[in-house]
């Protein structure tokens, strides 16, 4: 699971230098891509993004959050696993 909690303009970096590593490919385990908002800086750089991150990883393999909404479960997946399994 990667977390990208940074400025918009290195999304697309990190994403392309993950799937040129082959860290995006989901063949041989779990792969997840989690990025916080702002999602690029208006439509046209939110398009430009998400061609870019689907260059490298699935639609289903990428998340976007809201940094306020999501901070918990990120800072704490384990956490969440262990309560779906009892509730």
């Amino acid at each position: 699971m990667f977390c990208l909690s940074m400025p918009p303009d290195m999304f697309s970096i990190i994403a392309l230098h993950l799937g040129e590593s082959g860290l995006s490919n989901d063949n041989n385990g779990f792969r997840r891509l989690i990025i916080e908002k702002p999602f690029g800086y208006d439509m046209e750089s939110g398009h430009e993004l998400n061609q870019v991150l689907h260059s490298s990883f699935k639609e289903s393999q990428v998340y976007r959050i809201d940094h306020y909404l999501g901070k918990e479960t990120v800072q704490n997946p384990a956490g969440d696993e262990i309560c779906q399994r009892y509730f």
